[in-house]
């Protein structure tokens, strides 16, 4: 009896002192692409730091933590024996639904090594009851015109307490222009499949369909952190006595895709002057002045208020005359809320002779997707006039009476940079005209000798006073839009300033620098942009121009 007692209690002794391995899966029937987690318990007497594999099968590892440590004592035989109790977790996700394996499941301890056996596990295709976290998107509107604008807001549903949401990956609208907002990530209860959830805006947009047809709206993936309470965790019954919460998990979840129809617009009696927009919009037309000087700007600006893709939409024409040169209008965007945008068109032109433009009115034409129709808007363009001289030239030729027994002579500065020949009309009584042509052609010589010593003396650096005198105050700074024009336009080559420009001998920073001056002057905006020249850059830039005028 005594030898039977003393066996016992070695074998027990044995057992105690015995390297032990422990693994739980929880839950355990995970759903696909939701985390799930892998508990290794090991109980060793080894001071050896525990290395864990084992084969994950058609599941894929994403982390792993030590959950757990616990060190023990125990008297043997007049002896004491230390034990210590660790616990890790592996985080895995299964993307496919049915049975997967872990196996191979290893443990080495130094020289030792504990085995498990293999574990099944079955990964269901959705949940057994209604999930406490989902992504949802919400459109709109489900069928639209190309061009119509809709929202669509991607929401999370969640029935439990969420830690954290950290988007993994946005989604993509490829068959859709995009005007993205910021959503307002505020708190809201709804009910939604019979139940209750709050739902938080993790993503919102703006689309406009492109092209007629099925369009799906983009994924968005997202990774949600949250508790959920398991009761008793899957070691409660160990003999080792181990309680480990395990109550928080993370999940990937993604919103199903949806299918936007989009609609062409009627080819039937579609209007000349259709804008392309659709929707519903507003033109405003603001010219703040109708009298101008010539060489003088004139500005005008065009808002446009609706809720459709006004990105594409390009500035429609308001003023033509062959006299009116227009420069590139400048535009701007500006979103009003979640539906209404602005866009913005700043006009400007210079007109180059004196001319009268008349009121007028434009009708302008967009597609109203309610009620199915083109629809056109009346805008009133107010009228313009121009007066004062030109500097290219006098378009209307002058006379002059000379004596009652001298010829009246009409002679024309310039047609197209030609000199022409007076004209002679004798008025009364006859006159010797050779003597007069013998006096006209000694002062017609006389003039031209005139001109081809000024543009003679201004190569030289003579007597080109008035060139010479622009030159300097462009120089100085203290210039007009006028003195600036002049000088630019001795440029040989091209109809406008900003051609002949470009069409120079000067060098591309030189012609950058008075392009981007000869605009800044036509906005009046020179006076906010001298203290940000470069004083040596500009001196630079003048030579090289008063050089090139030289040789023009």
């Amino acid at each position: 009896m005594r030898t039977l007692v003393a066996l016992t209690c070695l074998l027990f002794s044995m057992t105690s002192l015995a390297d032990r391995l422990n693994v739980a899966v929880t839950p355990n029937n995970p759903v696909v692409n939701e985390s799930f987690s892998a508990i290794f318990e090991i109980e060793t007497n080894s001071d050896e730091e525990p290395y864990i594999s084992f084969d994950p099968g058609r599941a894929r590892v994403t982390g792993r933590t030590e959950a757990g440590r616990m060190m023990s004592t125990s008297l043997i035989n007049g002896k004491l024996y230390a034990k210590k109790s660790v616990t890790y977790r592996f985080d895995l996700v299964a993307e496919r639904a049915g049975r997967i394996r872990l196996s191979d499941i290893k443990v080495e301890l130094g020289d030792k090594t504990l085995t498990h056996k293999d574990i099944s596990i079955t990964v269901l295709r959705e949940p057994k009851e209604a999930p406490e976290v989902f992504v949802k998107a919400v459109p709109s509107k489900d069928t639209v015109y190309v061009g119509e604008g809709f929202n669509v807001d991607y929401y999370v549903y969640f029935r439990t307490n969420v830690i954290s949401i950290d988007v993994k990956e946005f989604p993509k609208f490829r068959k859709f222009v995009k005007r993205f907002h910021l959503p307002n990530e505020s708190v809201e209860s709804v009910e939604y499949d019979g139940k209750v959830y709050r739902r938080i805006k993790k993503y919102s947009a703006r689309l406009f369909a492109e092209k007629p047809g099925e369009a799906k709206i983009g994924q968005l993936k997202l990774e949600v952190r949250y508790n959920k309470s398991t009761g008793r965790n899957a070691f409660s019954n160990s003999p080792f006595g181990l309680s480990i919460q395990r109550n928080v998990r993370k999940k990937t979840i993604r919103n199903e895709q949806q299918v936007i129809q989009v609609l062409a617009l009627p080819a039937d009696n579609v209007p000349q002057t259709f804008t392309g927009l659709v929707g519903k919009y507003d033109f405003k037309l603001t010219v703040p002045r109708n009298k101008f000087l010539v060489n003088e700007a004139i500005e005008a600006k065009l808002e446009v208020i609706g809720d459709g893709a006004l990105e594409g939409y390009d500035a429609p024409k308001i003023y033509k005359h062959e006299f009116l040169e227009e420069f590139d209008t400048k535009t701007e965007v500006q979103e009003l809320n979640n539906q209404m945008a602005k866009k913005i068109f700043d006009y400007t032109f210079l007109a180059r002779d004196s001319l009268l433009i008349p009121p007028s009115k434009r009708i302008l034409h967009f597609f109203d997707p309610e009620r199915k129709e083109y629809v056109g808007v009346e805008i009133d363009i107010p009228g313009i006039t121009v007066g004062g001289t030109s500097t290219a030239g006098v378009k209307n030729s002058g006379t002059k009476a000379i004596s009652k027994k001298e010829p009246t002579i009409s002679v024309e500065s310039k047609v197209k940079g030609k000199l022409i020949g007076p004209t002679f009309v004798v008025k009364d009584e006859p006159v010797n005209i050779s003597e007069y042509l013998v006096e006209l052609n000694i002062a017609l010589a006389a003039s031209i000798v005139l001109i081809l010593l000024s543009f003679t003396s201004f190569k030289k650096g003579g007597s080109n006073s008035d060139q010479i005198l622009k030159l300097k105050k462009i120089r100085s700074g203290k210039f007009s839009h006028h003195d600036l024009f002049s000088v630019l336009n001795d440029l040989s080559n091209g109809e406008g300033v900003l051609e002949k420009i470009e069409s120079s001998n000067l060098d591309s920073e030189a012609k950058k620098y008075f392009k981007s001056l000869y605009e800044v002057v036509e906005r009046e905006s020179y006076k906010n942009q001298k203290s940000v020249i470069n004083k040596k850059t500009q001196k630079k830039h003048i030579t090289a121009l008063e050089k090139e005028l030289r040789n023009v």
